[in-house]
């Protein structure tokens, strides 16, 4: 699936370093506790993109974020600036079944993979 793009809809500043957001979300998204998707802002028109877990509840109407601000760093010195109706590019994984031997990084790693790599 290539990159959408979704609507900032609120911005929450937990500390001076410490922020979430929360974005729109498509109604076909379905995700278990523990994944994530890969979030991205193209500043300078050059897409600069990170993964990132998902912390709002698997039926909450929107997608939420926890991010820390790193100063210089290359997606959250602008991810910092963001305000409600700004746009983020985000990219979901595709759900494939989990083994062991199939695990690459694909955007997920859920208790009960991590059941199947202890009983291994």
């Amino acid at each position: 699936m290539p990159y959408t793009e979704q609507r900032i809809t609120s911005v929450r500043r937990w500390s001076g370093k410490t922020f979430s957001f929360t974005t729109t979300r498509p109604d076909d998204f379905q995700f278990d506790n523990g994944e994530f998707v890969t979030l991205g802002l193209k500043p300078e028109n050059k897409l600069i993109a990170r993964a990132y877990s998902i912390v709002s509840m698997r039926n909450a109407e929107h997608l939420e974020f926890l991010s820390i601000h790193v100063p210089g760093g290359p997606l959250t010195s602008h991810l910092a600036r963001i305000g409600e109706g700004d746009s983020v590019m985000t990219h979901f994984p595709e759900k494939r079944g989990w083994t062991r031997t199939s695990y690459r990084g694909t955007g997920n790693f859920t208790v009960e993979q991590a059941f199947v790599l202890h009983d291994a």
